[in-house]
């Protein structure tokens, strides 16, 4: 019995983990290392809090269901026990579903950008606070698009300075 608590466990931390995402500026998958991707510059306009769900988890409502009906399997005989295994894994593919939804809850903030050229875009992003509106940003286009704040000094081309002089 103490082999099946351990497997539960397991299995439930296994899902809450597998649901983990990270909609971070400061975080690259390896797709996205030694990437050269273009930046524009530009002011944030406005952002609102909103709220990101990721439908297509379910590893924690499958674990959930399995061990669900392994803990069910240990109760009753004959009927009683399928009935046991299916009532466990019914409860536990609900309580996994659970989990899921709450491990891939996050709150991030929609931001509404003005470029140069006085376009306007739109960028959800997860911080810990947001970046308040007037604040200059440079926008990473990449496999996932980011801001981060604009800490560059702006220069004229090399080019450019000659022609000024």
């Amino acid at each position: 019995m103490r082999k099946l608590s351990t497997s539960l466990v397991l299995l439930a931390v296994l899902g809450a983990v597998a649901g983990c995402r990270s909609y971070s500026p400061n975080e690259y998958n390896p797709a996205g290392m030694q990437q050269a991707n273009k930046v524009d510059r530009a002011v944030v306009k406005s952002f609102r809090e909103v709220d990101v769900n990721d439908p297509s988890l379910g590893l924690g409502t499958a674990a959930g269901a399995a061990a669900g009906g392994i803990a069910g399997s240990q109760i009753g005989q004959g009927g009683g026990n399928a009935a046991a295994v299916l009532g466990g894994a019914l409860i536990g593919g609900g309580l996994g579903y659970l989990l899921d939804r709450e491990a891939s809850a996050t709150k991030a903030f929609e931001y509404i950008l003005e470029k140069k050229d006085g376009d306007l875009i739109t960028l959800a992003q997860k911080e810990d606070a947001p970046l308040a509106a007037g604040t200059r940003v440079l926008i990473l286009y990449g496999v996932k698009a980011r801001i981060i704040p604009d800490t560059t000094i702006e220069t004229l081309p090399a080019t450019a300075q000659k022609a000024a002089n």
